[in-house]
């Protein structure tokens, strides 16, 4: 698994991210976060990039069609930005998994924001 950090000295206004200097840096927030998983379907691997907006704890997790946890791609706090992990699924077999997707938020200890989908390993 591997998260890139985000860059040092940025802040966040309403939906939009900016340097010290008061410029705009990347997309608003709203697409900051959005979680997205590629290839999908795949045969070998798949990453996943997603973004948080505010200081949270992100818990990626893969459970296969009985609902068991077959691997935790992140489970760490995060500050605002953007980031990727890798899925390498080698052992297990071809077929349909999904991700759960969970952020809470450091300040409070509440859950920002809960996603799920599936991903399918093809031969």
């Amino acid at each position: 698994v591997f998260a890139t950090a985000p860059c040092a000295d940025i802040l966040l206004s309403g939906n939009t991210l900016s340097d010290v200097g008061g410029s705009a840096i990347g997309p608003p927030v709203d697409d900051l976060v959005r979680v997205a998983w590629y290839p999908n379907p795949f045969v070998a691997s798949a990453s996943v990039s997603y973004g948080v907006s505010e200081a949270s704890r992100v818990r990626i997790t893969i459970v296969d069609v009985l609902g068991h946890e077959v691997a935790q791609l992140v489970n760490s706090a995060h500050v605002p930005g953007r980031y990727f992990a890798h899925w390498d699924p080698h052992q297990l077999p071809f077929g349909v998994y999904f991700y759960h997707y969970v952020t809470t938020s450091l300040q409070s200890g509440l859950p920002l924001r809960s996603e799920s989908g599936n991903l399918i390993r093809i031969q």
